[in-house]
């Protein structure tokens, strides 16, 4: 109380003072450097379901359309002409490149990263025994002796491995039958091999031909349940329906 009381009589001149905060020193703050990451996720462009289509030839062409669709996309900001007109024979090439390279990743995925790898694919795989390696489009093809023939194409020497339960091999399988006129198994598999080494190709094709309706039409036999027959009596040469 008393030293209240003499503070109090020294007035406000007499009071102790506050420090500034200009006179305070403060200490240098660490800067440390801020890296921001800014991660952009966007759904990559996929083509429509194989079961959606009606047929192999439909299916590629429609394929077609929608690459050139995503070229002229990207065109349009790099100021390149646009691709117009019907469709040419690269446009097809490629579609069907697609197709191929889909298969094989479907049904023979660890056979391909092998491949991609540059390792050998195991020996208990069922492609082994055809020696699979990929071109350099990233196509798997088989290798084997009909690489040193010089009368055969380079499409021929490695044909490409396809796996007869993909949807797109059973439209290829079907387009080739009905090109090949609905008749002709041996035909059929010949005109597939220039191009294709598909597994159990025999039995596989002998399955679309025993699923072609207008096979199964052109073979039908007529029955004779319900018809009236008719025969000629020996005691009169007359004849008699039963």
């Amino acid at each position: 109380m008393v030293q209240w009381t003499a503070i109090s009589k020294l007035g406000q001149l007499g009071w102790p003072k506050e420090p500034l905060m200009n006179d305070v020193i403060l200490p240098e703050e660490e800067i440390k450097k801020a890296v921001l990451c800014m991660v952009v996720t966007g759904e990559t462009f996929k083509f429509q379901d194989v079961e959606r289509f009606s047929s192999w030839l439909k299916l590629v062409r429609t394929t077609a359309w929608c690459k050139r669709f995503l070229v002229n996309f990207k065109n349009k900001f790099t100021g390149l002409i646009f691709v117009r007109g019907e469709l040419m024979v690269d446009e097809i090439e490629r579609a069907e490149q697609h197709w191929w390279r889909a298969v094989q990743r479907e049904c023979f995925g660890e056979e391909m990263s092998l491949l991609l790898r540059n390792n050998a694919v195991h020996k208990n795989s069922k492609l082994f025994s055809l020696n699979p390696f990929l071109d350099n489009t990233g196509v798997m093809r088989v290798t084997g002796r009909t690489e040193r023939s010089s009368a055969l194409e380079e499409a021929t020497k490695f044909p490409i491995i396809l796996d007869p339960s993909h949807g797109f091999t059973k439209f290829l399988m079907r387009y080739y039958h009905e090109q090949g006129g609905h008749h002709g198994l041996e035909t059929v598999i010949c005109n597939l091999r220039l191009k294709y080494w598909i597994l159990h190709m025999r039995a596989s094709m002998k399955k679309v031909f025993m699923e072609c309706q207008r096979c199964k039409i052109r073979k039908a036999m007529p029955s004779t349940y319900g018809y009236i027959t008719r025969r000629t009596s020996p005691a009169t040469g007359l004849s008699v329906c039963v």
